[in-house]
């Protein structure tokens, strides 16, 4: 078979004291090799053909004459292999437009499918604006997506599938539900080292960014600034950032956050960074990171129902500008939390470009997220040591850790 697939142990438990987070599936393939010569949407050399003619294990690459170049697709291509697709060198990459006619692609396959180093924009497809993985296997590496449209769902993604990001990063996507991502059922969304930013939804469920409903969502090491949610329909302008919910299928949702950085977010109703709803089942993990400087009612940065499952373990070392009634509260668990007229500043650099595809922000001198974790506690969703940061900076080398995303 020209798959082969190893799967990395899975650890300990939790850092909130949950199950293991999913193995994460190392790809590789060694098939043959098919290149893609042309930016038509279909015929000989086209990505459509490669993925027509490909098998499993198949590496999908562009030959250099097409590097920096635009495919425009006039319908969706569906990919019911596993294979790799390779948009080129770093700084001169393929870019994959919908020309904001359709979505891009749809995986029809539970095999491994592998995204690497594409720009896809322009996207304008029903059920996401450009890739849906319904029950899929799909892993995106070093991508960016752009101006993408999703008419019901997901700017960018539907998910309910297994679903892992990494290293890529969203911009000015929007949808009705989930300005990037609308996830539903079983599903499994695991986002490392990744920036998502000017996304939103127009209020048809929330989540400005992230929409998702059950399964269960990892982030790690990653960056939502300036995500928003707005639109006439009330009580559903909810969750600037990220809004969870259980599934009609599967029960209550779980959030869990290690790591990251959520700021400037706007709901018009509440929870401008996340906001996790009364649904029995849903519970929420937040470690090392920062949810400040967000706008959404009387509780801007974190609207947790109290319904949800919060134990006193689930929630260290965050840096909170301002929570009304908990889950977080000051000094328990090492948290920074602070309070309407007092709210904490966690004095951060303007949002930047960094090194790779993401986005984000610094944590200046005298910042309260400075050199606040001690190694000990920097964990990720095993319980094991959350190493590395959003741009691949150790967080453990040498004193205390950052709150945040980025080490300073």
């Amino acid at each position: 078979m020209a798959l082969s697939l190893a799967l990395a142990a899975c650890g300990g438990g939790g850092g909130g004291g949950g199950p293991a987070a999913p193995a994460e599936p190392q790809f590789i393939f060694d098939g043959p090799i098919l290149y893609v010569s042309s930016t038509a949407d279909s015929g000989p050399g086209t990505l459509r053909q490669a993925l027509a003619d490909a098998s499993d294990g198949s590496q999908i690459r562009m030959d250099p004459a097409i590097h920096g170049q635009t495919i425009t697709l006039l319908d969706w291509v569906g990919i019911d292999k596993s294979v790799l697709i390779n948009g080129g060198p770093s700084g001169n990459e393929v870019t994959i437009s919908g020309g904001n006619a359709t979505g891009m692609l749809e995986i029809q396959t539970p095999k491994p499918v592998l995204l690497r180093s594409l720009h896809f924009v322009d996207g304008n497809g029903n059920w996401a604006g450009v890739i849906r993985n319904l029950y899929g296997n799909l892993n995106i590496q070093a991508c960016t997506f752009h101006d993408n449209q999703g008419s019901t769902f997901g700017g960018v993604i539907t998910n309910s599938g297994r679903l892992l990001i990494q290293g890529s990063h969203f911009a000015s996507n929007r949808s009705d539900s989930g300005g990037v991502i609308h996830a539903f059922g079983d599903h499994d969304t695991k986002i490392e080292r990744s920036s998502f930013v000017g996304n939103w939804s127009t209020g048809g469920n929330g989540g400005g960014a992230l929409y998702m409903r059950g399964g269960r969502t990892i982030i790690e090491s990653s960056t939502f600034h300036m995500n928003s949610t707005f639109g006439n329909d009330p009580g559903k302008n909810v969750g600037g950032a990220i809004r969870i919910r259980d599934s009609n299928t599967s029960g209550g949702g779980t959030l869990e956050i290690y790591g990251s950085t959520l700021t400037n977010n706007v709901a018009t109703e509440t929870g401008g960074g996340i906001h996790v709803g009364p649904e029995p089942g849903n519970t929420l993990v937040v470690r090392q990171s920062i949810l400040a400087l967000n706008t959404g009612g009387a509780e801007p940065d974190a609207y947790v129902h109290g319904n949800v499952i919060f134990g006193a373990t689930e929630s260290h070392y965050n840096v909170i500008g301002e929570a009304a009634g908990g889950p977080f509260w000051n000094g328990i668990g090492n948290n920074q939390v602070g309070v309407a007229l007092a709210e904490i500043d966690p004095l951060l650099g303007p949002l930047g470009p960094l090194p790779g595809m993401t986005w984000g922000r610094v944590p200046l001198a005298g910042s309260p997220a400075r050199d606040v974790v001690p190694v000990a506690d920097v964990l990720n969703a095993d319980g094991l040591p959350l190493e590395r940061d959003q741009i691949n900076q150790p967080r453990i080398d040498v004193g205390n850790s950052d709150v945040g995303a980025l080490e300073h």
